[in-house]
């Protein structure tokens, strides 16, 4: 039997004890278990706990988003006139030039599952002469899904053994936008985000939003009501480049 020196001390993996080391980023590879401990030698069910319990010990919580930003608009003026009976040039010269990039800000509140999925509700605002009556904006309202990818790796738990984080998202809702003429309808919204995650409860990053626009008509006097429909919709993307703050607060299980 070899000498007490080449002994080496058994690994506890108690559900207990491997929640507390996921939660301080401390958790043991299985190449690094003691071949003394019997227990996850022979049983596939301790295995299979070394791979599940990282994701139990993990806490579902609220999220606060903040995404001050820039709007960049991609509006397509030809397909818009082709499907009116307006005058010539209408949508260049009283909605398309009228659009211009400006300030956006993205507020969105929602539920992290896990640190995996996150499910969200937020408004994307912006606007332009703000002081003049001739003031214009644009708004857009949505639900979104977003995924975390890096939350495949057990490494720590966000914010403590695991510092960077990043989402793909997707969502959809209604949106508005105009000045002397304005559009309306459905608006899609997908993008990447990416984190620093200081903490548990606060992260900052990048994020790159584009909303697809499928607006269904073509306003012309807001006051009456008068529109026109887009029966191919208006076509034209939203680009809003951002910087993203989030505050988390989790909730005990």
């Amino acid at each position: 039997m070899d000498g007490p020196s080449t002994l080496r001390a058994p690994v506890d993996v108690s559900p207990g004890s491997l929640q507390r080391a996921r939660a301080t980023g401390r958790l043991p590879s299985a190449a690094r278990l003691s071949p003394l401990c019997p227990t996850v030698r022979s049983s596939p069910a301790a295995a299979l706990l070394l791979l599940v319990t990282p994701l139990a010990a993990l806490a579902d919580g609220f999220v606060f988003r903040l995404e001050p930003g820039v709007a960049l608009w991609a509006l397509d003026a030809e397909h818009i006139q082709a499907q009116t009976s307006l005058p010539a040039g209408d949508v260049q010269t009283l909605f398309v030039e009228h659009t211009p990039s400006a300030a956006a800000l993205t507020l969105q509140v929602g539920y992290n599952i896990r640190e995996h999925v996150t499910l969200s509700a937020g408004l994307t605002a912006t606007g332009w002469d703000l002081l003049s009556e001739a003031r214009g904006g644009a708004g857009l309202l949505a639900a979104e899904v977003a995924w975390h990818p890096a939350a495949l790796f057990p490494v720590g738990q966000l914010g403590a053994g695991r510092h960077l984080d990043g989402a793909l998202f997707f969502g959809a809702g209604y949106g508005v936008v105009g000045e002397k003429r304005a559009m309306d309808g459905l608006a899609l919204q997908m993008g990447l985000r990416a984190e620093y995650v200081p903490t548990p409860g606060f992260s900052l990053g990048l994020s790159l939003r584009l909303a697809p626009l499928h607006f269904s008509r073509y306003v012309t006097h807001w006051n009456s009501n008068t529109s026109v429909p887009l029966p191919k919709s208006s076509g034209g993307v939203l680009f809003v480049p951002a910087l993203t703050f989030a505050f988390r607060l989790p909730v005990a299980g």
